[in-house]
C-alpha cells in the first residue's frame, strides 16, 4: 500500500459505514437500513474501480501531494511548464475561500499565488476546456487582485493539466497559446466583461490580464516524468528524502494505475 491507497481505504471506511457521517441525535430509519445492507454487501470493488476514474479523487490526490511535497518543488513545476524561473513561495489556496462573494461562481482545481505571481491549474481527465473556462481563470485573478489591494498588478498563469497536446485540451483543437488569443476578439471580451459587470467594472484591467496571461498544457505522462527525475536517489537516507520517494511513487502509481502515463 501507499499513501493514495489509504485515501481509497479511508473512502471504503465510510462506504461501510455511513452512520458515521451523520449526526447521531436521531437514526433515520432508512438509514440503519442503508448501513446493513452495506455492512453485508461485498461490492466495494465496484465502486472503488468507479472513485479511481473519477475526475474528482484524482483531483483530491494531486492536492495532497501539493500540500505535502516542498514548497519549492511548486515552483519547480511552473518552471517546466512555463519557461522562466519563478521566485518567491507560492502558497496554494484551500477550497474554503470565496473569490466572488457568496455566489462563488468560479471555484479553481488549484490556485497558487505568491507576491508577484498567480498560477492557476484546471485539471481534465476526459472533458476538454473552452475560451469561456479560459476567461474566467482571467476574471478570477482580477478578483484576487481587487480582494488583496495591492499597488503593483501580478502576473498571471494558467497550466491544463490532462492528456496528450495542447490542442487536445480544447474542443475547438487550438494548437497554441497564440491561436487561443487570436480567436478571443475584442467583442468576445465585452460581452465577457458585460455579464460579469458586477465584479468587472469596466473591464480595462480584466482584459490586460487576459492578454498578458500565460496559457500552457502540461500532461500526466510529463507530470509522472518529472516526479521521476525530481526522486531522491535511494542512497539518500535522511527522513525527508524517504517521505519525497513514497510521495513521488504514490502520486506516479496513481497516474499508471489510472492509464494516464
Amino acid at each position: 500500500m501507499n499513501w493514495i491507497d489509504s485515501y481509497y481505504e479511508a473512502l471504503e471506511f465510510f462506504y461501510f459505514e455511513p452512520q458515521h457521517m451523520r449526526r447521531k441525535k436521531k437514526v433515520n430509519p432508512e438509514l440503519q437500513k442503508a448501513v446493513k445492507l452495506a455492512k453485508t454487501s461485498s461490492d466495494f470493488d465496484t465502486v472503488k474501480k468507479r472513485l479511481r476514474v473519477m475526475e474528482v479523487t484524482l483531483n483530491h490526490n494531486i492536492n495532497q501531494f501539493f500540500f505535502l511535497a516542498p514548497d519549492s518543488l511548486r515552483n519547480k513545476v511552473f518552471e517546466v511548464v512555463f519557461g522562466p524561473a519563478f521566485e518567491g513561495t507560492f502558497r496554494l489556496h484551500g477550497r474554503e475561500q470565496s473569490y466572488f462573494g457568496r455566489e462563488n461562481v468560479m471555484q479553481p482545481d488549484f490556485l497558487f499565488t505568491s507576491e508577484e505571481a498567480v498560477v492557476s491549474i484546471e485539471m481534465k481527465v476526459t472533458s476538454q476546456s473552452s475560451i469561456d473556462q479560459v476567461m474566467k481563470y482571467a476574471l478570477l485573478g482580477f478578483v484576487l487582485e481587487k480582494q488583496e489591494q495591492e499597488q503593483q498588478h501580478k502576473q498571471h498563469y494558467l497550466m491544463l493539466l490532462g492528456r496528450g497536446s495542447f490542442m487536445q485540451q480544447f474542443k475547438d483543437g487550438f494548437r497554441a497559446e497564440d491561436d487561443l488569443k487570436q480567436a478571443v476578439t475584442e467583442s468576445v471580451i465585452s460581452n465577457f466583461v458585460f455579464k460579469n459587470r458586477k465584479w468587472l467594472g469596466d473591464g480595462k484591467r480584466f482584459s490586460e490580464i487576459f492578454r498578458a496571461m500565460k496559457i500552457a498544457s502540461w500532461n500526466y505522462q510529463s507530470f509522472a516524468k518529472f516526479l521521476q527525475e525530481a526522486r531522491p536517489s535511494d542512497l539518500d537516507k535522511s527522513l525527508g528524502a524517504e517521505v519525497c520517494r513514497k510521495l513521488f511513487d504514490g502520486l506516479s502509481e496513481e497516474f499508471t494505475l489510472r492509464k494516464l502515463a
